[in-house]
């Protein structure tokens, strides 16, 4: 194989799939006469080998890989995986020493797109260089990496298919309010759901409208949502009054007592509480209160929990309207709030806070917004630039949290040594201060203004605001960004470094026009994927076009991990702690056992796969504990033929090959 293809697009060898879509129920929508039924997706599905061998020879590698259920635009993604003594600490690299990373590995390599069709047995490959990806242009270095231990991810998402609804009155994402509305993907015993809940509230600017021009929903509502409902069954929508509680007001004026809301968090153990920061715009402060939600009724304010007071914003500038951009999130233990800056050098009030369920205070910090400007630059219109909606979104294991400005700035947290008393604020493990070129508005040396990260203007080719930052459960970060042509997302790396920008299938618009923000599913239901608002056609007011657009759609993406390495005995050793037996008998009619050992406890699942790629039958999807375990599949259902089972936990997958008899 000729390595120079690696700089190519192209088609991996594979079985083609054809896709299947199953539509229950029919029934008319409203006045549209349309018909409709419930959102049943078809997951992408990424598996990959957990140990691959390589000499570091200067040949070239083969990864082994599956793709299930859907094609997907792919990308390998190579980390180093040293020792805790051996990773670096307060490093800067990347360009112009932008990316700061510490005690974390490293990315070492990123691949160029290739498409994947759906099919079982595929391959990419590695020469066992390193290079640099920004915005999507690579430069091989020098020299090998070193022989040793590598973690390798595949990630891929869905680029062929259009968006698929979800839900057409519930906005994901709008303007900068991107993060009122989540996805609640664990039950309230903690384990995952099968139909997770879209959950949050509607504001003023994030209003849905029917055809039309009327709202779908009132403003000021809470809302819940059952993904796998009828997309366009509104009676499906979960709601509960909050305008009682903070009713529309006028413009702000001197003196006025003004209360709003801002995003909202639902209680992951008790679904019938949800907690949103309270803003007192005379105050000028905000406080995390407790409120249950009263289907179709009123909202009731707990008394008796604390509330937390969490921020104060010195600038007038929240007083007439930019009161929706605080952040909120939780892990299921502890709470994380946020107070974004608008003009960081003015006011210096960037600050995150964590809680824990009992309204007491954890820890609190700053973040990077104040750093991240170019100080050569005296013009204060780049230096006052706008900074805001960081995002808070804690991620698995649940240690470490994402932040995020409406631009380049993003950086990767860690409340561990926090929480032992350690520290008095939390580990930053990587952030990218100007950009480091992936993600700034104005990289271009030889631009006007270069190096500003945010500024106002031009909006350019070189770069979009962010609306969102989202982690997936192997830590590659989604921004979803505006004004940057077709382009709807970008990916980053482990320890942030650039992937891609992304376009989906159907992304109509190549202006530089305000999309939307989005989120994330990833708890290994067939729901996983980013949900984004519908396609911008262009042209218009981009905020009538976000009204417009603010539903909830559906595109598929997943990840994969294993480890590349020059040691001899790992690949014996892995399997010796993890392995799957050959289903006996083999071949088999209408039954056969499947035998497999766990090296930890923790959630499995054993699937069925026909020969083209197709999920046919999920045989466990539970916690399974340390050792060995065994399971029958009952074939009387299905046609004689070659079918592939895969075993996977959160470490490994393996796929074997069986024949059913007739």
């Amino acid at each position: 194989m000729n390595p120079k293809i690696k700089e190519e697009t192209f088609f991996m060898k594979g079985v083609a799939m054809k896709k299947i879509f199953f539509v229950t129920v029919a029934m008319v929508l409203f006045a549209t006469m349309s018909f409709a039924g419930p959102f049943v997706p078809t997951a992408l599905e990424l598996s990959c080998a957990e140990v691959v061998q390589y000499d570091f020879d200067g040949s070239v590698v083969d990864i082994t890989f599956d793709v299930v259920g859907k094609p997907a635009r792919m990308y390998l993604v190579i980390n180093t995986q040293l020792a805790n003594a051996d990773k670096p600490v307060d490093l800067q690299n990347g360009h112009m020493g932008w990316h700061f990373v510490s005690k974390i590995d490293t990315t070492v390599y990123v691949s160029a797109p290739f498409s994947a069709e759906t099919g079982l047995g595929q391959t990419t490959y590695w020469d066992g260089y390193g290079n640099e990806n920004n915005i999507g242009v690579m430069v091989k270095n020098d020299e090998a990496v070193a022989p040793g231990t590598y973690e390798y991810y595949l990630w891929g998402y869905d680029n062929v298919n259009p968006r698929t609804k979800a839900c057409e009155f519930i906005p994901v994402g709008f303007m900068w309010e991107g993060h009122f509305t989540k996805i609640q993907e664990t039950g309230e015993d903690g384990l995952p759901l099968d139909n997770p809940l879209l959950a949050g509230g509607i504001s003023t600017l994030g209003c849905r409208m029917d055809p039309d021009g009327n709202q779908w929903l009132p403003t000021r509502t809470l809302v819940k949502w059952t993904l796998g409902d009828d997309a366009d069954d509104i009676a499906q929508v979960q709601t509960c009054d909050i305008s009682a509680v903070y009713p529309p007001t006028p413009e702000y004026s001197e003196g006025q007592q003004r209360l709003d809301f801002g995003p909202t968090q639902i209680d992951p153990t008790d679904f019938s509480k949800m907690y949103w920061i309270e803003m007192n715009h005379e105050a000028q402060t905000g406080a995390l209160v407790k409120f249950t939600f009263v289907e179709g009724g009123t909202a009731e304010r707990v008394e008796d929990w604390g509330g937390i007071g969490v921020c104060e914003w010195p600038s007038a500038y929240h007083k007439i309207g930019g009161n929706r951009i605080e952040g909120i999130g939780t892990d299921g233990d502890y709470f994380y709030m946020c107070s974004p800056g608008q003009w960081p050098l003015s006011y210096q009030y960037e600050w995150i806070w964590m809680a824990d369920y009992d309204a007491e205070k954890v820890g609190e910090g700053r973040w990077l917004i104040t750093d991240a400007y170019e100080p050569t630059n005296p013009d204060p219109t780049f230096i006052n630039a706008m900074v805001k909606s960081m995002s808070c979104n804690p991620v698995f294991p649940k240690t470490q949290m994402i932040g995020g400005g409406e631009s380049c700035f993003h950086e990767m947290l860690d409340h561990t040594r926090l929480i032992a008393g350690l520290t008095e604020t939390f580990d930053v493990l990587w952030e990218n201060n100007n950009g480091d070129i992936h993600l700034d508005r104005h990289w271009d040396p030889d631009g006007e203004d270069p190096w500003i990260c945010n500024a106002k203007n031009p909006i350019n080719e070189n770069g979009g605001r962010t609306a969102s930052h989202m982690v997936d459960d192997n830590f590659f970060m989604i921004a979803f960004v505006s004004f940057h042509g077709r382009d709807s997302f970008t990916v980053s790396t482990q320890d942030g470094s650039g992937v891609c920008y992304g376009s989906f299938a159907d992304d109509a618009s190549d202006d530089n026009i305000r999309k939307a923000g989005g989120i994330l599913c990833d708890s290994g239901s067939a729901f996983d994927g980013m949900y984004v608002a519908d396609s911008h056609p262009g042209g218009g007011s981009w905020s009538s076009g976000i009204n417009q657009n603010g539903n909830a759609n559906w595109v598929p993406f997943d990840s994969c991990r294993g480890i590349i390495t020059s040691e001899t005995g790992v690949e014996d050793e892995a399997a010796a702690a993890f392995s799957v037996a050959q289903n006996t008998p083999n071949p088999f009619n209408p039954t056969t056992t499947i035998s497999y050992t766990l090296a930890n406890a923790g959630d499995v699942t054993v699937d069925i796969y026909n020969v083209a790629g197709q999920k046919v039958d999920t045989l466990v999807n539970d916690f399974q504990t340390k050792g060995p375990q065994s399971i029958v599949w009952d074939a009387s259902g299905f046609s004689a033929g070659v079918y592939f089972y895969t075993i996977k936990t959160s470490d490994f997958s393996k796929t074997m090959k069986m024949m059913l008899l007739k």
